[in-house]
C-alpha cells in the first residue's frame, strides 16, 4: 500500500513539475512572438541597430520557450522527448539534445552584441553611429550564432566518430550525450561550454560595471540604463548564472535536486525578457499609452 501511494505521489509530482515548465514555455512563446511582431512589422521603431540586437535576443528566447514546452511534456511522459514506453529511442532523442544545447549556448552569446551596443552608446556616445553600423552589427550577431552552433556541431562530431552516444537519462528527463570515450572530447565540450557561458557572462558583467561607473561619474542617474533595452540583458544574466554555475561545478540538473535554481529559472527567462522589455522600454511604453488613449476615446 505504501509503495502504491509513493508511486502515485511521484507521478503527481512529475505532472505538476512538467505542467509548470510547459505553462512557462507557452507564456514565453506568446510574449516573444508579440514583441518580435512589434519589431519586425515596425509597430515600434527603435533607433539605430537596437531593434536588430533585441530581435536576436528574442529569437533565442523563443527557442528557449519551445524547448521549455518539450522539456515540460517530457517530464510528464518521455514519449515527448523521443523515448517509447518500452525504452526505445527514436530520431527525436538525438535531435532534441542538439537543439537544446544550441539554444542554451545562444542565451548569453546573443546578449553580448546588445551589451556592446549599449556600452558604446553610453561610454562613447559620439562614436556610436560610426562603430555600430549595419555591417558591424551583422558581424557581431553572426559570430554569436556561429559560436552557439559550434557546440551542437561538436556533439555531432563526437557521436559520428563513436566517442559518445545519445541516451535517455532519468534524472534529466530527456536524452543527453553520454559515455564520453575520449578525454579530449570531454575537454573540448567544457571549453565550448565556457565560451558560450562563463566568457560572455564575464564580458557582459565587466561592460555593465564600466557603464555604471561612467554614468555615475557623469552625474546621471542609473535609472536610464534600466529604462533602455539593456534591461533585457540584466534579466538574461540573472537567469543564466545558476545554470552556468551548475554546469561548471557538476551540480545535478534534475528536478529533485536543483530544478528551482537552475533549469526552471533559465526557462523562465523566456517570459521575463519580453515581458520586462515590453513594459519597460520607453518606446514600447509610448505605444501602450497611445493604445490606452484610443480606447478611452
Amino acid at each position: 500500500m505504501f509503495l502504491i501511494v509513493e508511486k502515485g505521489l511521484k507521478k503527481l509530482q512529475k505532472i505538476f513539475q512538467g505542467s509548470i515548465l510547459t505553462v512557462i514555455g507557452v507564456i514565453g512563446f506568446l510574449f516573444c512572438v508579440l514583441v518580435i511582431y512589434c519589431i519586425v512589422f515596425n509597430v515600434v521603431r527603435l533607433p539605430g541597430q537596437q531593434g536588430v540586437f533585441i530581435l536576436n535576443v528574442l529569437l533565442s528566447d523563443l527557442g528557449t520557450a519551445i524547448t521549455a514546452v518539450i522539456r515540460g511534456l517530457g517530464i510528464i511522459s518521455k514519449r515527448f522527448v523521443g523515448v517509447t514506453d518500452d525504452g526505445e529511442e527514436n530520431w527525436f532523442c538525438y535531435v532534441y539534445p542538439l537543439v537544446s544545447e544550441f539554444i542554451w549556448s545562444s542565451s548569453l552569446l546573443v546578449l553580448l552584441p546588445l551589451t556592446i551596443d549599449r556600452f558604446i552608446a553610453i561610454v562613447f556616445p559620439l562614436k556610436h553611429k560610426v562603430l555600430i553600423t549595419p555591417k558591424s552589427s551583422t558581424v557581431l550577431i553572426s559570430l554569436a550564432w556561429i559560436l552557439a552552433l559550434s557546440r551542437a556541431l561538436l556533439f555531432i562530431i563526437m557521436y559520428s566518430m563513436g566517442n559518445g552516444q545519445f541516451g535517455y537519462k532519468t534524472s534529466y528527463h530527456r536524452c543527453v550525450l553520454i559515455d564520453y570515450r575520449h578525454e579530449k572530447y570531454e575537454t573540448a565540450d567544457k571549453v565550448m561550454a565556457a565560451l558560450a557561458g562563463e566568457v560572455p557572462l564575464a564580458l557582459v558583467s565587466i561592460l555593465y560595471i564600466i557603464m555604471a561607473i561612467s554614468i555615475l561619474k557623469s552625474g546621471r542617474s542609473l535609472k536610464k540604463i534600466i529604462r533602455v533595452s539593456s534591461v533585457i540583458v540584466l534579466t538574461g544574466l540573472i537567469a543564466v548564472i545558476p545554470d552556468t554555475i551548475s554546469f561548471q561545478f557538476d551540480i545535478t540538473m534534475n528536478y529533485e535536486v536543483a530544478q528551482v535554481f537552475t533549469v526552471t529559472f533559465w526557462y523562465f527567462n523566456c517570459v521575463v525578457d519580453p515581458l520586462v522589455y515590453f513594459f519597460s522600454h520607453p518606446v514600447m511604453k509610448g505605444v501602450l499609452s497611445d493604445i490606452f488613449r484610443r480606447r478611452k476615446f
